[in-house]
């Protein structure tokens, strides 16, 4: 799970002289979720959404500004439409999740859930300090209004904090769910052995 976890490590060994005892080591961290899933946030939600691929969405956290809100209109494209019915909107908001410095794909879940036609509502999304969505009309790319949508791109994080900034253009800024996966590299580790 996420959040601040501790544990132990237990090292057990098959002989120890008397008098010894089998070391622990304390542990403490940060959980980020499976590794690929480090955040999945339902925005504006209170509580966990279990979704169609048994996917568990955490509730709104690590934002500033915007209000929670819900459409009562069933959102199309997706087998998980309550996802997308729940959304955060505002003038501007930011979210503020601390992640390990790194490479990740991040993925916003957006759906025009309030206007009817295009340029009615267009928004800038930043991702540390950088403009990923400028003038982005979310009925135009979706296609129509009431249909799910998303939009990726990667980010790399070197200050333990990951930045996202929301600002309305024309009319407010809006998103659903925001998705969070780290980029891993993959080696080429070729064994070695060594003579003693």
């Amino acid at each position: 799970g996420m959040g601040p976890r501790n544990a132990q490590l237990l090292l057990q060994h098959n002989w120890l002289p008397n008098g010894f005892s089998d070391p622990t080591i304390d542990l403490q961290g940060i959980g980020y979720g499976p590794p690929g899933s480090e955040y999945l946030i339902d925005a504006a939600a209170d509580s966990p959404y279990l979704d169609s691929t048994f996917q568990l969405w955490t509730e709104d956290f690590g934002v500033t500004g915007g209000t929670e809100r819900f459409s009562f209109t069933a959102v199309n494209g997706t087998a998980d439409s309550e996802l997308y019915q729940r959304y955060r909107r505002g003038d501007s908001f930011e979210y503020d999740l601390d992640l390990p410095n790194g490479s990740y794909d991040v993925t916003l879940h957006l759906a025009e859930v309030q206007w009817s036609a295009a340029g009615q509502r267009i928004m800038d999304v930043s991702a540390e300090g950088v403009v990923m969505l400028d003038d982005y009309d979310i009925f135009l790319e979706a296609g129509g209004a009431f249909l799910a949508h998303t939009e990726t791109f990667g980010v790399t994080v070197s200050d333990g904090t990951l930045d996202l900034d929301f600002v309305g253009v024309v009319d407010t800024t809006i998103v659903s769910a925001i998705e969070v996966r780290a980029r891993f590299a993959v080696l080429d580790v070729t064994p070695t052995s060594h003579a003693l």
